[in-house]
């Protein structure tokens, strides 16, 4: 591509105005990077050790210009050389020779370039450019004065993504509760071992999820708590790693991740840890002619300079090894070795861990129960409830997916019954769960949208025992939801006084939907009388409404959950339940709560569930 887009030639033509820039080559084609790159110059008035007062840029920009991205780049040659906070990893001289691979976060929210959350760049053809060029200025500026981030601004991992391992994702589990149990600085034993994992294809990548650490005497160090998900899991393919557990940081060259051996060696040395003799000792485990992750652990704090609040582990994948080849000798014992532990090491140190050896760091994720929630979790008082649900179809199944969404931390789901395939066309499972019990399907559901929760389940009914208590022992739970619509599920609930105090919920929906109805109790012993007494007339009227003989045949009652209803209604019922009830569970001066919702329409513009009757005490 020979011409440049109008746009682009406008957009240059106020850069001059900007103090300091100055062009040193006009817009070129890019065919390997696909992309125009400018080619500028930029002169500080002040500098530093690592930001000279003369440097050299690239800006990159699509042929749409103004629209698409827009990256700045040091030059490869009179640019910066150092990686700092706001920028990706500056290591590296791309394929065309022309710049590194630095780019530069420009739209941070860094207060040190006075920009705020919001503050994003221009959009219009005659500023875009001038923006990203003045913030660059304004960006070194900071970097020469150490500014570049305030002791407010939350923490920011260094770029740990030079070499990518393609295929493969590493996953751990950590928080403030599981920092205090690697704070272990004065035993030598919790700083290296080994790590199990566990390996599972999801979408064309394999997630490394660790089991269980071992310090290096193989003593046990850590579970992750995966709660019922991982911890027993044997059905995946086991993967042994190495783990090694830093007290600092590892970064050079200001902020740089490291991207060789020898540069991870440096760093693991300055904490007192020979990395390369680890892994020489490791290598005995995993002489299989596979690779084998190496995960380097650290404390990060929540804000910069503040106390740390978690350790954060960043794996990478050994090259294979020396092992027994009967076609090759090239991964074997050198010549004068035999095929033993003792040629191999040798042939590891010499021709393998080399100091140019280039690391292949995997994308990290932290899939901790608060981390992977943090988008949007129930109170911290109703997360930490044990929950049982009784009642496993539409309605209940939307409940519980909700509260596993939501950061629940224990549910137990309770269901006697069998999935059918006209439970598909509102419930939360699919056809791959059809003539399985509903209770255990819905667990294995919940449990694979958070991995952290403690599920549970009962192919069981709650009714009443010949001892007239209920026939499922109901003492340990602090949340009791009822959302089967039955009479006799609360009729049992009211019969057993409790040491301690619970929560009795019941949820249910009307024909159509049209209403939800919501009871809710913080008693030793409910009595839902008078809930029941509230909701019978609007059953009542239900049934005048609807054909009797236009319902579903399989059974007829109260509120039955056959009824008609879609699966947005069950949502809506749903989540308008559990906003009920959290609000509920946290005022400590209301017990008991009725609320009769029903669908509101104005104008034939839906407006949602609004509260019709609302009884409190």
């Amino acid at each position: 591509m020979e011409n440049i887009p109008e746009a682009l030639r406008h957009a240059r033509r106020n850069l001059s105005e900007i103090s300091g820039y100055e062009c040193i080559e006009d817009w070129q084609w890019d065919s390997k990077e696909k992309v125009f790159y400018l080619h500028f110059s930029i002169d500080l008035s002040r500098f530093s050790e690592c930001i000279q007062a003369h440097t050299e840029w690239y800006l990159t920009a699509t042929a749409n210009y103004p629209s698409g991205q827009i990256h700045v780049y040091p030059s490869a040659s009179n640019g910066i050389v150092a990686t700092f906070s706001h920028q990706s990893c500056n290591a590296f001289i791309v394929s065309n020779g022309l710049w590194r691979s630095g780019d530069l976060c420009l739209a941070s929210i860094s207060a040190s370039l006075d920009q705020g959350a919001f503050d994003k760049a221009p959009t219009d053809i005659s500023t875009r450019l001038y923006w990203h060029i003045e913030r660059t200025i304004r960006w070194l500026y900071a970097a020469v004065d150490g500014t570049l981030t305030g002791t407010a601004d939350l923490f920011e991992s260094p770029d740990f993504s030079a070499h990518r391992a393609g295929e493969y994702r590493a996953v751990y589990n950590e928080d403030a509760v599981s920092l205090m149990n690697w704070s272990n600085e004065n035993e030598m034993e919790w700083r290296v071992g080994t790590v199990d994992y566990i390996c599972e294809k999801k979408g064309g990548i394999f997630y490394l999820i660790p089991k269980q650490y071992l310090s290096s005497d193989k003593k046990f160090c850590f579970s992750p708590p995966w709660e019922t998900a991982y911890q027993k899991s044997n059905a995946n393919p086991h993967e042994k790693g190495l783990w090694i557990l830093l007290k600092h940081i590892p970064v050079l060259n200001i902020w740089q991740a490291p991207i060789t051996l020898v540069e991870l060696c440096d760093c693991c040395k300055a904490d007192g840890i020979d990395l390369r003799e680890e892994i020489i000792n490791f290598s005995s485990l995993c002489r299989d002619g596979y690779q084998h992750p190496v995960s380097i652990g650290f404390p990060i704090p929540q804000k910069l300079n503040g106390p740390a609040k978690e350790i954060t582990w960043k794996t990478f994948l050994l090259p294979t090894l020396s092992y027994k080849h009967s076609h090759s000798h090239k991964l074997g014992a050198p010549n004068g070795f035999q095929f033993n532990e003792r040629g191999w090491s040798f042939n590891d140190k010499m021709n393998i861990l080399v100091d140019k050896m280039e690391l292949q760091w995997m994308p990290s994720e932290n899939w901790n129960r608060s981390a992977i929630s943090s988008r949007g979790h129930l109170t911290e008082k109703m997360q930490y409830q044990n929950i049982l649900l009784i009642g496993c179809g539409s309605l209940g199944s939307s409940i519980a997916e909700i509260l596993a969404r939501s950061a629940a931390y224990r549910i137990t789901c309770l269901d006697p019954e069998t999935l059918l395939a006209g439970n598909l066309c509102r419930h939360t499972l699919t056809a791959a769960a059809l003539s399985c019990p509903k209770a255990s399907a819905l667990a294995a559901h919940i449990k694979d949208i958070n991995p952290c929760i403690d599920v549970r389940s009962s192919y069981k009914s709650i009714e009443l025992s010949e001892s007239g208590a209920p026939s499922v022992d109901l003492s340990s739970y602090d949340i009791i939801i009822d959302s089967t619509g039955e009479d006799s599920v609360l009729e049992t609930l009211e019969t057993t006084y409790y040491k301690t105090q619970k929560t009795f919920v019941s949820c249910s929906v009307g024909l159509g939907a049209e209403h939800l109805y919501f009871g809710a109790i913080k008693s030793h012993q409910p009595d839902f009388s008078s809930f029941r007494s509230l909701v019978a007339p609007y059953c009542v009227n239900d049934i005048s409404t609807y054909d009797v003989m236009d319902l579903p045949r399989d059974g007829i009652g109260c509120w039955h959950p056959l009824f008609p209803a879609r699966s947005d209604d069950m949502w809506l019922a749903a989540s308008t339940a559990i906003k009920t009830l959290e609000r509920f569970v946290n005022n400590p001066l209301m017990s008991h709560l009725t609320v009769i919702y029903g669908q509101k329409y104005e104008n034939d513009i839906f407006e949602g569930y609004q509260s019709i009757e609302v009884h409190s005490v």
